[in-house]
């Protein structure tokens, strides 16, 4: 993945309003009215659950550790902080939180206030969130409400029991795929990405530009020290 990857229901919304896209594609006509169409299936799909206890099915670990987790019928692991169009589901403050998902096997019954650190797409770090219910991750998509923080990581593995059909997205492409399976999830690279920025924050970066390509042509920095401060400020 470059994005995100979900496993469960929000993967069962996104595979059944692409099913439809590819059967009756004169439904698609306009952003407003896609949307209309996804918000009718997620409305569908809290009817059906047919993603019901998918967190039973389960067994996470992050970093070595397995986690406990709550009733949910979804898990989106992110990489950046946007989510199908632009959603922030992580959230861009540090907070405390109480959810028994920090718990692992290794402490049970102990529960602990775990301090959440932003995310960044650059920190090589991957966020794993639940939802429990199509509206809830209706909810979350505009705000009304916050994902379940799971953990912060650089490795995960997911085991999946069961023969059952199990609905995964990877950015925003569905597919259905049978169980049981293993899905490991590490960073294998980085590049850099172009974001939108303030008209402030435009002339700064261009003046740094500037400045770091006029050291490297009067052999002040070589190419690989350019490079490596110009990874530094994309962090700032």
């Amino acid at each position: 993945m470059c994005n995100y990857l979900g496993l469960g229901v929000d993967a069962k919304i996104a595979h059944d309003f692409h099913s439809l896209r590819e059967s009756r594609p004169y439904l698609f006509q306009s952003r407003s009215g896609n949307r209309l169409i996804y918000s009718q299936l997620g409305g569908k799909e809290f009817f059906n659950r047919m993603c019901k206890n998918f967190s039973s099915r389960l067994t996470v670990k992050c970093d070595g550790a397995k986690l406990k987790l709550p009733n949910l019928e979804g898990i989106i692991f992110l990489n950046i902080e946007s989510y199908g169009g632009g959603v922030d589901m992580w959230g861009d403050s540090e907070m405390l939180s109480e959810s028994s998902a920090s718990e692992s096997v290794t402490s049970p019954g102990k529960r602990e206030d775990v301090v959440w650190r932003k995310q960044f797409r650059n920190d090589n770090m991957i966020e794993l969130i639940g939802v429990t219910s199509a509206f809830n991750l209706g909810e979350c998509q505009v705000g009304l409400s916050q994902a379940i923080k799971l953990a912060q990581g650089k490795i995960f593995t997911i085991e999946i029991k069961g023969r059952g059909k199990i609905p995964i997205q990877i950015d925003g492409e569905p597919e259905i795929i049978k169980g049981p399976i293993m899905i490991e999830i590490e960073r294998k690279d980085q590049v850099h990405m172009l974001s939108r920025t303030t008209e402030k924050f435009h002339k700064v970066a261009r003046k740094v530009q500037d400045v770091l390509n006029w050291a490297e042509e009067t052999h002040i920095l070589d190419c690989n020290q350019k490079m490596l401060l110009l990874q530094e400020f994309s962090k700032r």
